[in-house]
């Protein structure tokens, strides 16, 4: 069994454990587990937590990432890594593309548009299954269970919703 993990041996992508029989054991993951930070590595933890401006951000990784409880066409989402940062609302309508007609030997074209409203959304935090995940590990405890979130936003157009995933370092 495994009695602990051996935290100064971490990397980007292992953990190395103490057994309970003296012997080593390292697991290595397909995906970053840690991010570097104050020289050493942090475990990466996507689990969404409500902060008191609003928002839901994810609880620790390379890059702090903002999701507005309320999604408008106002009020975006925001992603912040080495001192920059990134936002992006969701446009005020969304156009379609109806029939593209033109002239036969004329460069002048008309476009048909249908417009969507954008509608507020409100934040939903989809549960991410880990069972399965940790049922294939021989070592529960190095199953990575916090690497993933998701969140929905619910009919921010007619028959649109918006899906973000969170999964390890993307």
């Amino acid at each position: 069994k495994i009695v602990e993990e051996v935290m100064a041996n971490r990397t980007e992508y292992t953990k190395e454990y103490l057994l309970d029989n003296g012997t080593f054991v390292a697991a290595v993951y397909n995906e970053p587990v840690h991010f570097y930070k104050d020289e050493q590595w942090k475990e990466i933890d996507n689990t969404l937590v409500a902060s008191s401006d609003g928002t839901l951000r994810n609880t620790a990784g390379a890059w702090n990432v903002r999701f507005p409880n309320q999604l408008t066409k106002s009020n975006g989402i925001s992603i912040e890594k080495d001192g920059y940062a990134l936002s992006f609302n969701m446009a005020g309508e969304l156009r379609s593309s109806g029939e593209l007609m033109t002239a036969a030997m004329d460069a002048v074209a008309t476009e048909q548009l249908a417009v969507n409203q954008m509608q507020t959304a409100t934040a939903a935090v989809q549960q991410v299954d880990t069972a399965a995940l940790v049922e294939t590990y021989k070592y529960p405890e190095a199953a990575p269970t916090k690497l993933g979130s998701q969140l929905r936003y619910n009919g921010v157009y007619t028959n649109t919703d918006v899906i973000y995933d969170l999964q390890s370092d993307t």
